[in-house]
């Protein structure tokens, strides 16, 4: 196929993409060789046999990317074009975004270190074994790493970070950690952003779950209600905290007043006076006939606990 052609027919192909799919993951794609990319490609096609997971899998020149963005006629499309940048391509699906984004991670392969290669994590070099014998104690010396020799080879005596996080593997961190058969690179497609609908998203925002939202909601209006009480100001999530903080206040009032009273402060008052009465110890010896005359007064008892519950339940069940 003529080059000409071979672009037309890839762009075609992209928009066809774009109309069809409303979502799609931004991938990087380094170090991903052939094979691997194959693998991804065929267990996305069907998505391992679940339809929520199928996706299309859409690599290209990014020239070729950016101009057939450019051209499209639907403005939220023009959104990607940002990130039409260094070794990209797109993963397009309408299925379940977690589903696909799990399949991809399954795509993995380890990698020994290379000279040159950026580190995204810290590299350590653990204590133990070495398998080298003692006339290599000057490289790992020259590295700073502590050794002793132990049983005719040399031992780490303890772990060492290698390589920092951002930092380049050198020449000789490289051979030390091919010595020691550590691959701490894994490579496969690494989603770096999230389209929906014209709106691009972090990654981790498909780490969010319902019990994240309604941990996160609980807290704000705690905190919320707390800074609403300290103020003295009311508002929706302080008003049920502050209606009970009155009524305690009145309560506590009616305590310390032997002309000021209202009933539901008289109920109080009894309750903390005559704990037996709800249920508080007595009925121990309850003997003859007079069991039958104590129900109504047992029942009246559970209500004023459950009031008594519920009220407490409403002022006093943050922390602030």
């Amino acid at each position: 196929m003529p080059s000409r052609e071979r672009k037309e027919y890839h762009a075609a192909r992209l928009v066809e993409y774009v109309n069809t799919y409303k979502k799609c993951f931004i991938v990087g794609c380094d170090n991903v060789g052939s094979k691997q990319m194959a693998d991804i490609r065929a267990a996305l096609r069907d998505g391992q046999g679940n339809p929520k997971a199928a996706a299309i899998v859409c690599m290209g020149k990014n020239t070729l990317i950016r101009r057939t963005l450019n051209l499209h006629s639907d403005e939220r499309i023009k959104a990607l074009l940002p990130y039409v940048k260094e070794n990209m391509g797109f993963v397009f699906t309408n299925g379940d975004l977690p589903k696909v984004r799990d399949i991809i991670a399954e795509f993995v392969v380890g990698a020994p270190a290379k000279a040159g290669a950026i580190s995204d994590k810290v590299i350590i070099c653990p204590a133990g074994p070495s398998g080298q014998p003692p006339d290599k104690t000057a490289f790992f010396q020259a590295l700073n790493v502590p050794t002793k020799i132990n049983r005719g080879q040399i031992e780490i005596t303890q772990d060492v970070e290698v390589v920092q996080v951002g930092d380049k593997v050198g020449a000789s961190q490289a051979a030390l950690l091919q010595m020691l058969d550590i691959r701490p690179f894994v490579y496969g497609l690494k989603i770096l952003n999230i389209y929906d609908n014209g709106d691009i998203f972090a990654p981790g925002v498909l780490d969010i779950n319902d019990d994240m939202l309604v941990g996160m909601f609980s807290s704000a209006c705690r905190k919320v209600a707390a800074i609403s009480m300290n103020l003295e100001y009311p508002t929706m999530a302080s008003a049920p905290h502050q209606l009970i903080k009155g009524f305690q206040d009145l309560v506590s009032i009616a305590m310390a007043c032997e002309n000021y009273s209202f009933p539901l402060a008289d109920k109080v008052i009894d309750m903390v006076e005559n704990p037996d009465k709800y249920g508080g110890g007595g009925g121990g010896g309850g003997g003859g006939g007079g069991g039958g005359g104590d129900a109504p007064k047992e029942e009246e008892a559970k209500e004023e606990s459950e009031e008594s519950v519920d009220m407490g339940g409403i002022g006093g069940g943050d922390d602030y």
